[in-house]
Formats: structure tokens, sequence, C-alpha cells
């Protein structure tokens, strides 16, 4: 007999094999946000050189407290860097971290991704973490009437820094999280790897027996022979090097990302979680897509819910059409969507039967 349970924040399977239940315990990890902004002065007027923030304090919530600061290197060729900086911490910390430039809007108009890192405070050359060509001089001129309003570049870094927290359900749920963070760091510091995954933008490197463990898709890969298998090179040109990084982030230590995060890329992640056959993955993402649906989004969703097999997040787009949309017709991709997944006209035929003709959709659609 099996029975779901709730771990956290996401559904797990337990099975009971006798009256004493064995829970399975995902790891919980606690992460504080911050978000610093920095203001540079006559920038216009600044020499290729280093120049730094001033260090400003972070309280991780748990005693104690950690010290950064911002660094920016101007190059001779015009590049210019963007780095965090740890100063002063009693262990090394481990962040998920974003650098990026606003205009005079505050909108975010030069953005690197989010990349996890870890920083360790008594060695010079890892205690910073960052981009060294985010963007350059000639781009910030072009648009200095937006980007370097009155010659002041602002310029900002995310930093969410992760804490271990203790599942209160049980004596273990500490070391579970102490091992997560444990093979977070592994992945991360690359090592001990003996394959490379090449995306368009970068290379990330793994290590093949990590990866066979956690995916059936990678165990296949490497079991025969492959290319893959011979070349210890797996060719990735269809996910991002910023998503593939999250799916590595996960197939090592089984972390969802955060919810914001998860909010900005559930759903590439959830196609990369499905191609790798990453269910729990899969799962949160479907969950994060339909907790910030939108009428733009609930057609296209719809579609992916049944080209990547994921029943609740069909349920709950056709919970979503039921409650907030009115006339369907109005959205761009309803006859796309009718067109190409006939089963969802059943499902949507009683709700609007104006747009049905013997369950079929009513409306203009090319073959």
């Amino acid at each position: 007999m099996s029975t779901e349970t709730k771990v956290g924040a996401h559904p797990v399977r337990t099975v009971t094999k006798s009256p004493n239940k064995r829970k399975i315990i995902r790891p919980e990890v606690h992460i504080m946000e911050h978000h610093f902004m920095w203001e540079i002065s006559e920038f216009s007027s600044r020499p290729p050189d280093s120049y730094f923030s001033g260090d400003f304090k972070v309280d991780k919530g748990d005693g104690t407290t950690t010290s950064w600061e911002l660094q920016m290197e101007i190059k001779a060729n015009g590049s210019i860097g963007l780095f965090a900086v740890l100063i002063d911490a009693p262990k090394k910390e481990m962040a998920w971290v974003r650098f990026g430039i606003v205009d005079v809007n505050g909108e975010t108009v030069v953005s690197g991704g989010v990349f996890l890192c870890v920083f360790y405070p008594d060695s010079i050359d890892e205690r910073v973490w960052g981009y060294v060509d985010l963007t350059n001089r000639d781009y910030l001129f072009k648009h200095k009437d937006t980007m370097l309003p009155g010659d002041k570049l602002s310029a900002f870094c995310d930093l969410q820094l992760v804490t271990k927290q203790m599942d209160t359900a049980t004596d273990v749920g500490q070391g579970v999280v102490t091992a997560s963070l444990d093979m977070l760091e592994l992945y991360v510091c690359a090592k001990y790897t003996d394959c490379v995954i090449v995306c368009k933008e970068r290379e990330l490197k793994a290590l093949r027996a990590i990866l066979c463990a956690r995916s059936p898709v990678f165990a296949a890969m490497f079991a025969h022979e492959l290319s893959e298998a011979r070349t210890s090179r797996i060719e990735v040109p269809d996910i991002s090097a910023e998503v593939m990084d999250e799916l590595l982030q996960h197939i090592y230590s089984g972390v969802i990302p955060s919810k914001l995060r998860l909010r900005d890329i559930a759903e590439d992640l959830f196609v990369g979680a499905d191609k790798y056959q990453l269910l729990e993955l899969k799962e949160a993402c479907a969950h994060s897509m339909a907790r910030w649906m939108s009428t733009e989004d609930v057609c296209r969703y719809l579609l992916l819910a049944d080209q990547h097999n994921c029943p609740s997040l069909k349920i709950d787009c056709i919970r979503f059409f039921k409650a907030y949309v009115s006339n369907p017709a109005e959205l761009g991709d309803f006859a796309k969507l009718t067109a190409l997944v006939p089963n969802i006209a059943d499902d949507l035929a009683a709700q609007y039967p104006e747009f049905f003709v013997d369950k079929t959709v009513a409306l203009d659609v090319d073959p």
C-alpha cells in the first residue's frame, strides 16, 4: 500500500511495508535573500581600475553575521566586471548570486544569470565570485541617457545565502541537509569530475556516477556504446546553461530551487526535468507554473502538460480555465491548443458549448 505525505513544500511517496511507517525525508534548505544596490557616481571619468562599494553586514538569522562588498573592474579594453567579495565569515558560505545593472526607471537592463558558488573567507582567490565581462563602457555610453543618468551607474547584487535548517519531524533531518549541502559543494567546486555537459553558452562538469544514479536517461546513455559514453562529452543544444546548471544542482543534492527562483525558470526547468526524468523537480516546476499562472500562460501550459505527460498541471490548467476564462476565443493560443490536443476539447466542451460543435472546436484552425 502506498500513501502520499508532505515533506517540506513538495509531496514525496512513501511505501508502507508494515504497521511501522518509514518516512522519506527530502532535504529542506533555508535561504536568506538580500538585495544590494550600488551607485557609482562620475562614472565616465573613472579610469580602468578596481572599485569597491564598501562593506555591508549580513545577518544570517542563525546567530552569525557575515561581511561582504561589491567590486567593479573596468579594464583598458572597456569591459566591465562585477563581483561579490566575502570579507569576513566564521566559515565558508554557499550562495546563489545574480548581478545586474538598472536604468533610470529602475528596470534591469543588463543581467547575468543566477549561479551557485561557494565562498571561502580564508582564500584570496576563492572568496571572490562574479562576472569578468558583464557589460562594456561603449554599450553604457551608447545608452547613457537611460543607463547613466547624471553620470551615475546603478549596479546590484542579489545574494541568496544558504543555511542549514533542522527538520523538526525527525532526528536525522540535519544529517540529510548536511549531506545535501556537501553534495552541492561537490558540484559547484567541480571535484572529481569525469564528464562534460556542453551547452551553447558554457560547459558544465559532472561526475557520471552521480548522473547515472539520479537520472535513468543518463544511466541509459552511459550504459550503451553511444558517443557520450566514449567521449564523456554530452551535447545539450536545447537547454540553456543556466537551466542545465539548475538540473545538475538538483541531480547532485535533491534541492529544489527557491519559490522566487523557480518562478523565473519553471517552464524551461519543467521541460528539462522531464527530459532527464527528474520527477520530483518536474512536479515542483508544475506546481510553480500553476501557482503563478495567468491567462497569457494557460494555453501554453496545457500544451506542455500534454506534451510532457503531467496530469497535475493539466488539472490545474482546466481549473484555471473554468475559474478565470469567460471567452476562450480571446486567448491567442486557444485554437492551436484544441487542434493539437483534441482531448482537451472534451474537458472544455461543457464549460464553453458555444465554441464547440460535437466536441470539435468551432474556430478557424490551420490544418
